[in-house]
């Protein structure tokens, strides 16, 4: 089985191979984003040492003494359609933010088969509280479970999801030029 269950949760386990190849994708996106918006990306996922932290977001970006925290993600491109319905993110990801933080999912399409795998130009930002508000049930957003069955090493297994409406979603789509063009931004 390639699943666990911590707290209640059901987590899909790490797949190293699905992490060479998207996590760059991930936040590849997200550092050209920031950097687009005047933002100054760095990791933070590593301490002094190069030691990768499990507990930290994957970037941290800065401007004008602001400091945001930032965890990539990445979707098949086929799924962005179904992002009016709402969003999914898997609930793991909760352990990287605190409750007042302000910080966000970066979420990314992306295109191609193995070996050839690339960027988008779809991008989707949830800020951090609406994963607390899905652990809760609070203002239509949910915990969900349900099985991912395509894509890279995809095993089918259960898992657990926060499911994110679009009404509350920053969602961009690159234009002929590259940069990113708002085409939805929260409700609130």
């Amino acid at each position: 089985m390639s699943t666990y269950v911590k707290n209640g949760h059901l987590h899909g386990r790490i797949n190293h191979e699905r992490l060479a190849y998207f996590d760059i994708i991930g936040r590849d996106a997200a550092r050209d984003f920031f950097q687009q918006k005047g933002w100054e990306p760095s990791t933070n996922d590593r301490d002094d040492q190069g030691n990768l932290v499990f507990t930290r977001t994957d970037l941290k970006v800065t401007r004008n003494n602001q400091e945001l925290h930032i965890e990539a993600a990445t979707k098949r491109s086929n799924i962005f359609k179904y992002i009016y319905q709402g969003v999914d993110v898997e609930t793991r990801k909760l352990k990287y933010f605190t409750e007042n933080q302000n910080a966000f999912v970066s979420m990314c399409d992306y295109h191609g088969e193995k070996p050839n795998f690339h960027r988008g130009n779809e991008l989707i930002l949830i800020h951090c509280k609406y994963l607390f508000y899905a652990d809760k049930n609070l203002l239509e957003c949910k915990r969900i479970e349900k099985n991912c069955r395509n894509g890279l090493n995809q095993t089918g297994d259960l898992e657990s999801f926060y499911r994110i409406p679009y009404k509350f979603l920053w969602h961009y789509i690159k234009d002929h030029s590259g940069f990113y063009k708002l085409k939805n931004k929260p409700v609130e």
